[in-house]
């Protein structure tokens, strides 16, 4: 006989329990405004500005007279809290600002009431202005040690639009909603095992995917310089003779999904038999194969994965001929880690909810969003383990809108172990004002021995 628990039903507010409770709410936080208590949103935007990224911006964009209430900066910082607490409009990000009284965290003299500072610095942005703050960031990472780039997936998404004034806009097909639309393409270049972009490219909705191949590869390239065996996994939209040539006599590693429409494609598939499939697991089979490719003359391992979820056999065409073809497999899985980037971008960091339609003002909004999304991980990964693991539903509403409350100085290295994140984060902050010696020992102490690497980002706000 089964066993059933009881769960008692939700409770069911009255509006004007609705109302007495959000009224608290709202009286929560004017008090915690008014008395100068911290949030761990206000350490972020610390964080950020010790970082580098709003150090470049702020020395080369250029401040008009009129911009000394308001000036670019602040907006700027203001632009990457939209995107990191996922708020869609622009009056929703002035409320929001207001609410929580980050004016003067923002550097703002006065509060900030109305939209139109930041709607000009967005139409002042340009994509060569996005791709410089993001290597900014990604510099700052090497040269903290961390490895980036050992494998790489490449993938666009399509950006739909509605309504016809968008500038520059074309018609492409939309996989969201299964059918031609007008909007964008966003190509991105995006490490699968930090899980960070490394590259972003804005194309209208009608251009091919293997044409952004060459422009994110030269934009990885600079920050990182050339590596050979460096492995590349990309979809079927890449796969073009030229590029693969291109990728292989610069010594780097792909795994490709194949098209069958060339010949050596469709005789290798079609030479399987039953009886060639001698790689077998649970709910997979696989068979290889070496081609030549006609033209460029690449020696190619090509892989038939007979999946028991898969109508059709996936092919895979791989120039390392001496990587296992389960391993090969198993590279070209990791690629749905882009795939994921992109639908939390859609959906957590309001990708498409646009704010204008001049072209500045889109990539303003994408590249921001996508910036904002590298730093978010960045500061994540530089706490804890569970925080690095949290959605960022989770990291938003317990670690950015949390208040901070003080620890005392005399706390041992055990108790600052049990603490919570943002209470970790109100001690950083503390540190740096005060200079207590103790305590920091402490922490130091403390984050050196729990805080697996790279998430070596927040020591650099420690004095040693």
């Amino acid at each position: 006989m089964a066993h059933f628990t009881h769960r008692r039903p939700a409770r069911k507010l009255t509006p004007a329990q609705f109302a007495r409770r959000r009224r608290k709410r709202v009286r929560r936080r004017a008090q915690r405004a008014e008395d100068g208590q911290r949030t761990g949103l206000v350490v972020f935007l610390e964080w950020v500005r010790t970082f580098g990224v709003v150090g470049w911006f702020d020395g080369h964009v250029v401040e008009r007279a009129s911009q000394a209430v308001f000036h670019k900066t602040g907006c700027f910082v203001a632009l990457l809290v939209r995107a990191t607490m996922g708020i869609g409009g622009m009056g929703d990000l002035v409320s929001y600002i207001r609410r929580e009284g980050l004016s003067g965290a923002l550097g703002f003299v006065k509060e900030l009431t109305f939209v139109n500072p930041l709607a000009d610095l967005l139409r002042e942005f340009t994509e060569a202005i996005i791709n410089d703050l993001l290597e900014e960031v990604l510099r700052t990472l090497v040269r903290e040690g961390v490895q980036l780039g050992e494998v790489v997936a490449i993938d666009s998404s399509f950006l739909h639009v509605f309504g016809k004034t968008y500038e520059d806009a074309a018609r492409g097909f939309s996989g969201h909603l299964g059918k031609t639309a007008l909007g964008y393409k966003l190509h991105l270049a995006y490490d699968v095992q930090l899980r960070l972009p490394l590259a972003i490219w804005i194309t209208s909705g009608k251009d091919s995917d293997s044409s952004s191949l060459k422009v994110l590869r030269e934009r990885v390239t600079r920050v990182m310089g050339k590596r050979p065996n460096q492995m590349f996994l990309l979809d079927r939209g890449y796969f073009d003779a030229a590029e693969l040539d291109r990728l292989d006599r610069d010594e780097a590693l792909f795994v490709c999904r194949a098209k069958l429409v060339p010949n050596y494609i469709k005789e290798a598939v079609a030479s399987f038999k039953d009886e060639d499939f001698t790689y077998r697991f649970k709910n997979f089979r696989l068979a290889t194969t070496t081609v030549v490719e006609p033209t460029k003359l690449i020696v190619l391992r090509v892989v038939v994965v007979r999946h028991v979820a898969f109508p059709k056999p996936l092919v895979l065409v791989c120039n390392a001929t001496e990587i296992r073809p389960v391993q090969v497999y198993r590279l070209y899985k990791k690629r749905f880690l882009i795939e994921a980037a992109f639908h939390e971008l859609r959906g957590k960091w309001h990708l498409n909810r646009f704010v204008g339609t001049r072209l500045a003002q889109v990539i303003g909004h994408i590249g921001i969003a996508v910036l904002a999304l590298t730093l978010h991980r960045c500061f994540r990964e530089s706490l804890q383990r569970h925080t690095a693991r949290a959605g960022t539903k989770t990291f938003r509403r317990e670690v950015y809108q949390a208040p901070v409350p003080d620890i005392p100085e005399t706390a041992s290295s055990r108790q600052l172990s049990r603490l919570p994140v943002h209470r970790l984060l109100r001690e950083l902050v503390k540190l740096l004002q005060t200079g207590a010696t103790r305590a920091k020992a402490l922490l130091i102490r403390l984050l050196e021995t729990s805080i697996p690497k790279p998430r070596i980002l927040i020591l650099d706000l420690v004095e040693p």
